[in-house]
């Protein structure tokens, strides 16, 4: 059973993100009604209304230290929220040309990944908010960006999409795919050395998630399977089938 409901989102609620910091003592949703709502975890009431995206806000991302907030959304833009006022310092219209569907923060806070609809991958360095992106993607996939989650230490990223071919997994240093995560049948295997992983769904990546040391990934998609993979062994090792219709979101709890 729920401990709390949080009512007060009027159309679907798209997001949901909290700090890392234990001490931080909120969670931040967005969703179709345009807004952020900020709930504190100690009493569960809304804390803050963010009032600013002109359109669905479809994902957000806070700072591991809980400093600021990153919102994205079908306006086309992404703002940055500060959180001791609860006030947005900078609006970024310039680089997305379509929805903005996802964003991911490193364990680390030292960069962040923002994709959208416009199939474009933007890389940002979170201390330099005003010079821009870092690195830019451009058709990093055939079809819009549906999710994205960054290795912990910032090293990689995968992103997933809505063009049936899987998920791909991306080196922050060259800025190159390294790996693609194909739609064949999971539990197949490949050489340890590189090459083309098999193992997701032919049906689009809907939600991806990179374990807090980075040892597994998981991978959910419209088929309604959520499938792990091993990142020592490149191997797809389970598929979890229990859902009856398309998994939207996941994440992972490191016990």
């Amino acid at each position: 059973q729920p401990i709390h409901t949080l009512r007060g989102h009027s159309e679907w609620i798209y997001c949901i993100a909290c700090p890392l910091s234990h001490t931080a003592g909120w969670v931040v949703s967005g969703g179709r009604d345009s807004y952020l709502r900020v709930w504190s975890t100690v009493s569960w009431q809304a804390e803050a209304k963010l009032a600013g995206h002109r359109d669905w806000v479809h994902c957000c991302s806070v700072d591991p230290l809980g400093r600021w907030v990153l919102s994205g959304g079908a306006d086309w833009s992404l703002r940055l929220w500060d959180t001791d006022r609860w006030e947005c310092t900078q609006v970024m219209e310039e680089v997305h040309s379509s929805t903005i569907t996802t964003s991911a923060v490193s364990q680390d806070g030292s960069l962040v990944i923002t994709g959208g609809s416009d199939r474009r991958v933007a890389a940002w360095d979170p201390r330099q908010w005003g010079h821009g992106p870092v690195h830019l993607l451009d058709w990093a996939h055939e079809d819009g960006l549906s999710c994205c989650s960054l290795s912990p230490n910032a090293n990689w990223f995968i992103t997933g999409s809505h063009d049936l071919f899987g998920c791909k997994l991306w080196d922050t240093r060259t800025w190159q795919c390294i790996r693609n995560l194909l739609p064949e049948n999971c539990g197949q295997n490949i050489a340890p050395d590189g090459g083309d992983l098999v193992g997701t769904s032919k049906s689009a990546v809907t939600c991806c998630a990179i374990s807090p040391v980075a040892e597994w990934i998981v991978i959910g998609s419209e088929d309604s399977i959520l499938r792990v993979w091993d990142t020592h062994t490149w191997r797809c090792d389970y598929q979890l089938a229990q859902h009856s219709s398309a998994v939207t979101c996941c994440s992972i709890i490191e016990k």
